[in-house]
């Protein structure tokens, strides 16, 4: 076992073995438990891969490149992290159109919403009228980016829904080393290699690969604006390219998901006033930034400062309506409507929870086992929050820790706390802190690891539970 300082530098067989088998364990329990509502073996298949390889090749792989040159390394992260997303991106496209007879997931909405709004702004420019998609258009400004972005590559490629995907796997090819340098400037090379391993195969990122959604580009965007803004800060040289990237990116954002743009900004704004590399009194940087909030608030586009006050003033309603929509909507889950903050809160960091019971189902029955990934790596992440506040480190990776929970806060008040989707602009940062909660541990930590799972066990089965009672099914 290769150690450093009497700490493990790479994820054990000892957390990925047993992480694999309490998956199995699950998996038999609830189809025993829940017999007439077994998960249908379609999806077991497909969990049972999403999980085996992630954490079979997480262990394997960061014990074999721990120790090649950073350049060959990165080399081999892009590449096999673009050739895994490539060979998924078409064998899904078939899967899809087998399954649904379309290359759409199942009962796609916005992604074909996307990919007909992108085809629509097309005419538009054809009929020369495409300044009407600005101007006549009520969508809302946190979702048009997407739709743009279509309408960039369908007019330059053609209209194949392949082609944008193809970009989705280059985008996270990119990210699994955009995340790298982001670890290595703050933690150091060791679990900038785990934490690039962890995003080439985490299951999650994989998914949306091969989607028409605007998920993978967006997570991106925010990835690489945290990235670029954090490098310009830190460097003794401020370059005007990086800082005009950087506002680029950041920018952008807002025309992908309004939360998470103002999370995104909030986390820069805040790093800004307490890093202590900065070489400014706090006074100082704290009035200019106060300046700059003001100055960039009222020149957003009037819509733009509309969404962000609306979510801010009634995120409580927000999460109330949207339980209740749970609740009485076809199929939905009659319990939903008890959720609270209080309740999901809890659960943000730890959910979503899998679907391992049929519950008619499909998208998120099929990624039931990227679900279970997640739920398990958190583990590594709250070791490692706990590492860095013991150390007294919370201000020097100020940042990373309000990006990633800024955003999770946000979104315990907005009705999708357990929803994955939402969750994915989190799953980077988590990885995050989870490479260096991994290269922090030694063997008197590993006692903590069964509880957490044990934890787990019963949070599945009680999920499982409440999403077959809510729907009177047992």
């Amino acid at each position: 076992m290769s150690t450093e300082n009497n700490k493990i530098t790479f994820l054990s067989n000892y957390f990925t073995s047993k992480a694999i088998l309490l998956y199995v364990m699950l998996l038999s329990i609830c189809s025993v438990l829940f017999i007439n509502y077994s998960l249908p073996l379609i999806w077991i298949l497909f969990g049972l891969i999403e999980v085996i390889s992630f954490f079979y090749f997480s262990n394997i792989l960061t014990i074999k490149w721990a120790h090649i040159s950073e350049k060959e390394f990165k080399k081999r992260v892009f590449l096999t992290s673009l050739t895994i997303r490539i060979l998924y991106v078409v064998i899904i496209y078939f899967f899809f159109e087998y399954m649904t007879g379309k290359p759409f997931e199942f009962s796609a909405a916005d992604s074909e919403g996307y990919h007909n709004e992108a085809l629509w702004i097309i005419d538009l420019l054809g009929q020369g009228r495409f300044s009407a998609y600005f101007t006549e258009y009520t969508r809302d400004y946190g979702d048009r980016g997407y739709p743009l972005f279509l309408f960039g590559i369908y007019f330059i490629f053609g209209s194949s829904i392949i082609i944008p995907r193809l970009v989705n796997a280059f985008l996270g090819a990119w990210m699994s080393i955009i995340t790298y340098k982001l670890v290595k400037r703050n933690f150091g090379e060791s679990p900038a290699r785990i934490a690039a391993i962890l995003t080439m195969l985490l299951p999650n990122l994989i998914y949306y690969s091969g989607l028409t959604l605007k998920e993978t580009l967006m997570v991106f965007l925010f990835v690489a604006f945290i990235e670029r803004a954090q490098y310009f800060l830190d460097s003794n040289r401020k370059r005007l390219p990086i800082l005009i990237t950087a506002i680029m990116l950041g920018t952008s954002l807002f025309f992908f998901r309004t939360v998470l743009a103002t999370s995104a900004w909030l986390s820069i704004f805040v790093y800004i006033t307490f890093n202590k590399k900065i070489g400014i009194p706090i006074v100082i940087r704290a009035i200019f930034l106060v300046i700059f909030v003001l100055i960039s608030y009222k020149s957003l586009p009037d819509q733009i400062v509309s969404e962000v006050n609306y979510y801010i003033l009634n995120s409580e309603n927000n999460l109330e309506s949207q339980m209740i929509h749970f609740s009485n909507r076809t199929g939905g889950n009659k319990y939903a409507q008890f959720a609270s903050k209080t309740i999901l809160s809890p659960l943000v960091l730890i959910g979503p929870i899998p679907t391992l019971v049929d519950t008619a189902q499909p998208n998120p029955m099929m990624i039931n086992g990227a679900m279970f990934v997640r739920n398990v790596f958190v583990f590594f992440a709250i070791f490692g929050t706990i590492i860095i506040f013991r150390k007294k480190l919370f201000l020097q990776y100020s940042l990373l820790f309000i990006t990633l929970f800024s955003y999770l806060f946000i979104l315990s008040f907005s009705g999708f706390a357990l929803s994955e989707r939402y969750h994915l602009p989190s799953i980077p940062f988590l990885i995050i802190f989870a490479s260096y909660g991994i290269s922090e541990l030694n063997k008197k930590h590993f006692k903590y690891y069964i509880p957490y799972l044990v934890g787990i066990f019963v949070l599945v089965i009680a999920w499982n539970w409440f999403k077959l009672a809510g729907r009177g099914l047992i």
